[in-house]
């Protein structure tokens, strides 16, 4: 996630909406279950973040056009995040994550479709704080670095 610190608390009102939904229950557990949305058509009317991404991008060698569609598809991106956090302890008991975004087919090379549709999903469940546990993964998962994912945290 990028940080919210370089925008100003009014962009920040204007593209974040927080919703507290109905309480739930995560494996027995009572939680608040809080949305928020994250409007980045808004974020990017910040200069703030407009100049950051044209200079990310053009660091790594993306020639103006495709610098102009990066940013048209961010324009119209919506994340949303759910978080379950424990009425009782306040511990953050899980997070699902998803957005849809339209990627231009100049983003995508030669020979690329005019434009493809994605759609991202992702949840944490937490439990058994401060246990250790063993995870296995299935053996036809694709498995990426972070850094190959998302080259600006470097």
């Amino acid at each position: 996630m990028m940080d919210m610190s370089q925008f100003s608390p009014e962009v920040l009102q204007e593209a974040i909406t927080i919703t507290r939904l109905a309480d739930s229950d995560a494996d027995g557990t009572p939680v608040a279950v809080f949305e928020m949305v994250i409007n980045y058509g808004v974020l990017l009317s910040s200069t703030n973040l407009s100049d950051m991404l044209d200079s990310m991008y053009g660091t790594a060698g993306m020639d103006q056009e495709a610098i102009d569609a990066a940013l048209a598809m961010l324009n119209d991106m919506e994340i949303f995040v759910t978080q379950y956090i424990g009425l009782e302890d306040s511990y953050n008991y899980g997070m699902d994550m998803s957005m849809d975004f339209e990627m231009d087919g100049s983003m995508m090379g030669d020979g690329a479709p005019d434009s493809a549709s994605f759609s991202f999903w992702m949840s944490f469940g937490m439990s058994d704080f401060n246990v250790p546990v063993d995870i296995e993964l299935p053996e036809d998962i694709m498995i990426m670095p972070m850094t190959q994912m998302m080259p600006m945290g470097r």
